[in-house]
């Protein structure tokens, strides 16, 4: 009886660890991250209270439940939380003997010890990938660990010609793949063997595969590719072409505006065209018409009449046709007067365009300077790099947070201003907070910088977000990004 209780409440046990991770799955794919990072934390709790060293089933739970934990922490910059539940996924999986999940969970530390700095622990948890992926046969996870690879380490390091080998060895093989057309994986292949190929100098390859990379929708990666191509053009000297793949960010908007005032000269000189075609049949059938009645009252006593009748029309054909010619005569030159406005509004489009561009250069050049001279900015980046005795002594003034948050507007085009208007709870202390996650510093940086712990950061976070941000369902780092 009592081995039959306690199969039972297993079992039971276990449902409501399945349902709650399968729910976390759902809140994950509908961007919900820190409602599916509960989810997870809260059927981890209820799995490691029932668990059994020989019980595969919950191991094989739990272990997916830590993998997705994992990469709810990575996106929230938590990077070492996340390459622990990584690290303890690839133990739960090698228990139970699944290869096939213990194989992302491995990749998936890998991109945690990048993201850490950790840079040859990455290297080989990237290797592990590679061959236990052919030991599956598992194609596609290679491809993308060779990609990773290459960008994570081998970048990193300066390793170029590893990288771009490697790379090229990735991008043979998706090639071979029937859905190579629609992966992703050889846009990104492309774009980064651009850079690298940029890096080497060697220009026309960098073209080539940034070229290719361009066929993708995604914004973030054409943004690279015209960065790259930009830099390369402007390294050689043809600042035509240069300007020209910066100008490609607005080129679209103006070219559809430009089509759209295109568009509407057609329909007018359209309508124009067709009025013409109109009046011309008219008149032509009207010349006809007379034409025959004055053969029919040729024959008649009334010839007088009937003559001084046709007389009367052409001379009210004559007039509509002269009243014709000029008002085609005023519609021509109204359509030379659209052309030469549409002229005049392109040049005034590329003068605003390059009057912008001189302005934002110099925009960014004042932020530059200042952000050269800012106590925060510069301590956090020491932070970032080395945290040593040397760079944890600091002293912070309000003048100093004052000047970070003026840095921040200027940077940010009054973001704090917008900040307090959506969420006019905010205090000086809560500003200051979300100036720092603004400038995507990490977590363990924050916490510094506050003087905190960072579980009591991510805490106090969470409590701005449910207090003073209307509880949104959006994640802190999403609600911050989006303003």
């Amino acid at each position: 009886m009592l081995a039959m209780t306690s199969c039972v409440s297993r079992d039971a046990a276990y449902d409501v660890a399945a349902t709650l991770y399968h729910n976390g799955l759902e809140k994950k794919a509908e961007r919900l991250s820190e409602s599916a990072a509960e989810d997870f934390n809260a059927a981890l709790d209820i799995i490691n209270k029932n668990v059994a060293e020989d019980d595969v089933e919950m191991l094989r739970l739990r272990g997916l439940v830590l993998d997705n934990l994992g990469a709810m922490y990575w996106k929230h910059n938590l990077m070492e939380e996340a390459l622990k539940c990584h690290q303890d996924a690839v133990t739960d999986f090698s228990k139970t003997g699944d290869d096939e999940n213990k194989v992302y969970a491995i990749r998936n530390c890998g991109r945690a010890a990048a993201s850490c700095g950790q840079l040859e622990e990455a290297k080989k948890y990237y290797e592990e990938t590679i061959e236990l992926s052919r030991t599956i046969a598992n194609q596609i996870l290679e491809h993308s660990t060779y990609i990773d690879l290459a960008r994570d380490y081998h970048l990193e390091k300066g390793e170029y010609k590893t990288a771009i080998q490697m790379l090229l060895t990735a991008l043979d093989m998706r090639r071979s793949d029937n859905d190579a057309e629609r992966d992703n994986d050889v846009d990104i292949c492309n774009m980064t063997l651009g850079v690298l190929y940029y890096y080497t100098k060697d220009y026309g390859l960098a073209r080539k595969h940034l070229n290719d990379a361009l066929r993708s929708e995604r914004a973030g990666l054409k943004m690279s590719c015209y960065q790259t191509l930009y830099a390369i053009e402007y390294k050689l000297g043809n600042m035509r072409q240069a300007i020209d793949y910066q100008k490609l960010f607005t080129q679209n908007m103006m070219q559809m505006e430009s089509e759209h005032r295109s568009d509407n000269m057609q329909r007018i000189k359209a309508d124009y065209d067709l009025k013409a075609q109109k009046n011309e049949i008219m008149i032509k059938q009207k010349v006809r018409n007379l034409k025959m009645f004055s053969i029919a009252a040729a024959t008649v006593i009334v010839m007088l009449v009937l003559l001084i009748v046709i007389n009367r029309k052409l001379a009210q054909n004559r007039l509509e046709t002269e009243q014709f010619r000029l008002q085609m005569e005023r519609n021509q030159k109204r359509i030379s007067e659209l052309v030469r406005e549409k002229e005049d509004l392109v040049n005034k489009n590329e003068q605003l365009s390059n009057l912008k561009q001189n302005v934002s250069d110099k925009e960014a050049s004042m932020i530059n300077m200042i952000s050269a001279n800012n106590k925060i900015l510069n301590t956090a980046k020491a932070l970032a790099k080395h945290t040593t005795a040397e760079t944890l002594n600091f002293t912070l003034t309000e003048n100093d947070w004052e000047d970070f948050v003026k840095l921040t507007d200027l940077a940010f085009s009054d973001f704090t201003i917008r900040l307090t208007e959506l969420y006019p709870k905010m205090t000086k202390w809560d500003v200051r907070i979300c100036c720092l996650a603004k400038h995507q510093f990490q977590n363990s940086v924050i916490s510094i910088l506050l003087d905190t712990q960072t579980d009591s950061f991510y805490k106090r976070k969470k409590r701005i977000k449910q207090l003073k941000m209307n509880d949104d369902e959006r994640s802190f780092e999403e609600i911050i990004k989006d303003i």
